[in-house]
């Protein structure tokens, strides 16, 4: 059976690519703003948390009495909903009613949330005190990269299911004041996405953005940013002026780097990476912790005796082998191949993979997600 990580791989490799200005980059006042707010899942399956977590039943409380319902901290017994944080990226010129993704993870003992729902919540900037100002409303249906199922002391778990996405989810309802009076500027910087940022990026997106308007109107002012000058016929109207540095296509070397999400175990790799020969052994241990019931029943001529039912708790232990391995490797296809035949799992390409590059034998920047 093909590796799952091998699958996910792509191993073109080209030695450069065209994209447009609007793919690595914004304009200056342009950015995006971190939100973070609390909430409610609901419709848990006996996964929520435990009543132990007194703020998760007060807030289910206080949210019922809201809504006219006379009830008490008593009133209510259930695992079916769970205190989750909640938070967001919205772009600063964001308008009203544009909609975001909105990430949610438990913050009580919840043991999952899949297949909950998050009640209506508010998430507002960092530092803002006040409650009432808020920037995007959310609601919806979690999705949950995985499941959990527990019977009789025995568990059965995939990835991580405390945290969970709800695809546009959010609704921006209030804008942020914009930075700049961009109808009356002379200028302005673009600036580079940290993943481009490079004195030789600067200069071809000036050179590309220069070759489409025939005029010196972009200077290469650092690693990260590129000075633009509005020319005279688009002043006051810099939309018009903005979509079209946005679609000018520039030509830029690929990068090399290797993007690891460690809760699904998913890795992907451009085809840029580079390797050197290098010796690697690794192994692992695996632990397996179960409970056997049998019934315990009294002899034939025992008086008194009652059937019990008794839980046997076994624990089994199981250590993986590894041998000092040379790995010939000067590409991705050789990596690949050598992390193959060693029946690497992706969760292990984790540490394995820094450990290589901490080595000096990979070329690679390494992204976890």
């Amino acid at each position: 059976m093909r590796p799952l990580w091998l699958a996910l791989m792509l191993l073109a490799a080209p030695v450069s690519h065209a994209t447009q200005v609007r793919d690595i980059g914004n304009f200056a006042g342009i950015r995006e703003v971190q939100l973070k707010g609390f909430g409610l899942v609901t419709g848990l399956q006996q996964t929520g948390d435990t009543q132990m977590n007194r703020g998760t039943a007060a807030t289910v409380i206080q949210e019922l009495q809201s809504q006219g319902l006379a009830l008490n901290a008593n009133s209510m017994m259930t695992r079916n909903t769970a205190l989750v944080r909640l938070t967001a990226t919205m772009r600063s010129d964001a308008r009203i009613g544009t909609r975001v993704d909105v990430r949610a993870s438990s913050i009580g003992d919840a043991r999952s949330l899949e297949g909950g729902v998050l009640e209506t919540a508010f998430l507002r900037m960092p530092g803002d005190r006040d409650l009432t100002r808020f920037l995007v409303a959310a609601q919806g249906p979690l999705t949950v990269g995985g499941f959990n199922v527990e019977v009789d002391g025995n568990q059965s778990r995939r990835n991580v299911v405390n945290t969970g996405t709800i695809p546009g989810g959010g609704i921006v309802e209030r804008e942020l004041p914009s930075a700049y009076d961009y109808d009356n500027l002379q200028e302005i910087d673009f600036l580079l996405d940290a993943d481009h940022r490079g004195c030789t990026t600067s200069e071809q997106v000036a050179d590309a953005i220069n070759s489409t308007f025939n005029a010196e109107l972009a200077d290469p002012d650092s690693a990260g940013a590129v000075t633009i000058a509005i020319p005279q016929q688009f002043r006051g109207k810099f939309g018009r002026f903005a979509a079209k540095v946005e679609q000018v296509a520039v030509t830029l070397a690929g990068s090399a780097r290797i993007v690891i999400n460690a809760r699904t175990g998913t890795v992907v790799a451009g085809g840029n990476v580079t390797v050197r020969p290098f010796a690697i052994a690794h192994g692992g241990m695996k632990i397996e912790v179960g409970v056997d019931r049998q019934a315990s029943q009294p002899g034939p001529l025992a008086s008194g005796g009652q059937t019990a039912i008794v839980d046997n708790t076994f624990i089994g232990v199981d250590e993986e082998e590894g041998e000092l391995v040379l790995v010939n490797a000067v590409s991705l296809a050789d990596l690949v191949s050598a992390l193959n035949a060693m029946g690497v799992k992706p969760r292990d390409l984790v540490v394995i993979l820094q450990a290589i590059k901490d080595a000096g034998a990979l070329d690679a920047e390494l992204i976890l997600q």
